[in-house]
């Protein structure tokens, strides 16, 4: 009976991954990301079908996410609105005839690793696989990697240098958007914490957050304490997050985005040390425009 029940419990199990999306998907694209909780709720964001409306009169913004071209309708309004529409890929091949460019440079910049086995750090350059080395021989003693609450690595996140030095809309949208997520309930959002065994102290930080229906993990928030800390914290608290993720049954981790001409200055360095990871670059192109005067 409990072998029957083993083997039920298996095949429930293997049902459930069978479903799961295997590709590789921006955050946006998830099948249980919710755009509303990443806008500020003093804009007013609300679902309509496919798009998502915010803002004021008269500023009235329409937002849409998706490579395939979006239905407008003939939905009559008393003001007019602009329409925005936010691709995905570079090279979609939907009909954009009516729609107008917002530049020509890329939207965001994002990195994501593909992993399929263990095998993922001979992808890592010589510095981050040197420092994966000295981490688990000489430092990962000395640390605990706990998980705690938003509440609380909230509190230490805004204490750190890294918050510190980062420009304040950056740093602000980071913290909202995630306690947003957080208390939706639809993803699963983990915040790690290194803490020192001899002092206690709370050196270093990372909060991810997976898909349940995909095999896509996203990392949203990393922090240092301190920049003169020489100790490869952050490498392993990256590599945690993968092991756990991996472990789980995630391919695609999301290394976020990345600096790129035209971004506040304070990412650039932190940039630079994501690259190290391996990761392949994805540029979102700029975002398509147009205006839905009276009809």
């Amino acid at each position: 009976m409990k072998k029957g029940g083993r083997v039920n419990k298996e095949r429930e199990v293997s049902l459930k991954k069978k479903v799961m999306i295997d590709i590789f998907l921006m955050r946006e694209m998830w099948p249980d990301y919710n755009l509303l909780q990443s806008i500020v709720p003093a804009m007013k964001p609300v679902a309509q079908g496919e798009w998502i409306e915010y803002g004021f009169w008269p500023m009235i913004i329409q937002v849409y996410q998706g490579d395939t071209r979006p239905g407008i309708g003939n939905k009559r309004y008393l003001t007019p609105r602009i329409l925005a529409w936010d691709r995905i890929q570079q090279n979609s091949k939907a009909d954009t005839s009516g729609w107008l460019s917002v530049g020509k440079s890329s939207r965001k910049l994002y990195g994501f690793l593909e992993i399929r086995d263990d095998k993922y750090i001979y992808k890592w350059n010589d510095t981050a696989r040197y420092g994966l080395r000295k981490w688990q021989s000489v430092y990962k003693c000395q640390y605990d990697i706990i998980e705690v609450s938003f509440a609380k690595f909230s509190v230490l996140y805004k204490q750190s240098e890294t918050y510190l030095l980062m420009d304040k809309n950056t740093r602000d949208n980071a913290v909202t958007s995630s306690e947003k997520r957080n208390v939706s309930g639809r993803l699963r959002m983990i915040y790690l914490l290194l803490k020192e065994k001899d002092t206690g102290i709370s050196s270093a930080g990372l909060a991810y957050e997976s898909s349940q229906e995909s095999t896509n993990t996203y990392y949203s928030i990393g922090f240092l304490k301190s920049y003169q800390e020489k100790t490869p914290l952050m490498i392993g608290l990256i590599h945690e997050w993968i092991e756990r993720e991996r472990i789980k049954g995630m391919h695609y981790f999301n290394f976020g985005a990345f600096w790129k001409e035209g971004d506040p200055k304070s990412w650039k360095g932190y940039s630079f040390f994501k690259k190290k990871f391996g990761v392949t670059m994805i540029e979102l192109p700029p975002s398509l425009i147009r205006i839905k005067w009276f009809w």
